[in-house]
């Protein structure tokens, strides 16, 4: 169980072109795992947990028009908070709770302890998948969040 807060600002024209960009990664192994990312193909942010052969993921309701969009980065909260034991998995950007919470999570395999913790990519990314932006205020914690405190992270930062 544990919650995921940071600020993330992508310049849009960086986006075009992409296969898919990632934002950070907390994994044991490539079956048990923890990220946000940019998917290319929908233009929109996502939140995924992996763990037992079982993927979950929720995608924002934030959409990148990556061919015309301003070239400057704009700030955007994203928070991801997870139990197995509570069997819930929930994204959010700017403070607000994206899709429907995911249910029916696999069991973690693993101690989060010895995995690792990866910013800007994953632990075995290409260099498309690479974040070309910036990223503030990260936190993580061994607690789920409730979404009052996701709310706040939004708005006051870590």
């Amino acid at each position: 169980m544990g919650s995921i807060s940071l600020l993330v600002a992508v310049p849009q024209a960086n986006l075009a072109g992409t296969t898919k960009m990632q934002i950070i990664t907390l994994n044991y192994d490539a079956q048990n795992y923890i990220d946000i990312t940019f998917d290319t193909t929908a233009y929109r942010f996502n939140g995924a947990y992996e763990a037992g052969n079982t993927l979950k993921s929720v995608n924002s309701g934030l959409v990148y028009n990556v061919d015309g969009g301003p070239q400057y980065p704009e700030w955007h909260h994203f928070g991801l908070s997870w139990t197995s034991a509570g069997d819930a998995l929930k994204f959010y950007v700017d403070g607000l709770q994206q899709g429907s919470t995911q249910t029916s999570l696999g069991t973690w395999t693993g101690a989060m302890a010895s995995g690792t913790m990866v910013l800007g990519s994953s632990s075995s990314s290409s260099a498309a998948d690479v974040l070309t932006g910036y990223i503030a205020r990260v936190g993580i914690w061994s607690v789920v969040l409730p979404a009052a405190t996701m709310q706040d992270l939004a708005v006051i930062g870590l």
